[in-house]
């Protein structure tokens, strides 16, 4: 399950943080202040008034959401889905045509004729 979630998934900028907050409920988002170059991740972020509050390292924070300079968040990506399916696809093909091939010359491949001689069919 934890491959298929992160398989359908990227860490994309948010756009608009109080309908994502408001609708998405993120357990964990990315954010940077306007005064500082890093992001901080920030754990069971909530949205309240003009703030968005959550742990940073352990210690409750609030944001007031003009302070800050970017938010990202773990998000649905089209792209890397279309990828997994292609790719488990492809291996699940692989390993079919890999089993159903064959491994090697069966009875079922080859001729006895009349004298005894065993030959190959091509």
């Amino acid at each position: 399950m934890v491959i298929l979630m992160t398989a359908c998934t990227s860490m994309q900028p948010v756009s608009q943080p109080r309908e994502f907050m408001a609708t998405r409920q993120p357990s964990v988002v990315w954010v940077s202040k306007a005064s500082e170059p890093n992001m901080f991740a920030m754990d069971a972020p909530k949205l309240i008034g003009d703030s968005i509050v959550g742990f940073i390292e352990g210690e409750y924070t609030e944001i007031p959401i003009p302070q800050i300079r970017s938010i990202q968040a773990r998000q649905y990506s089209r792209g890397r889905t279309v990828a997994f399916a292609l790719g488990t696809a492809a291996a699940a093909l692989g390993a079919f045509l890999l089993i159903k091939g064959g491994g090697g010359a069966g009875t079922d491949m080859i001729d006895e004729d009349d004298i005894g001689i065993i030959r190959f069919r091509h």
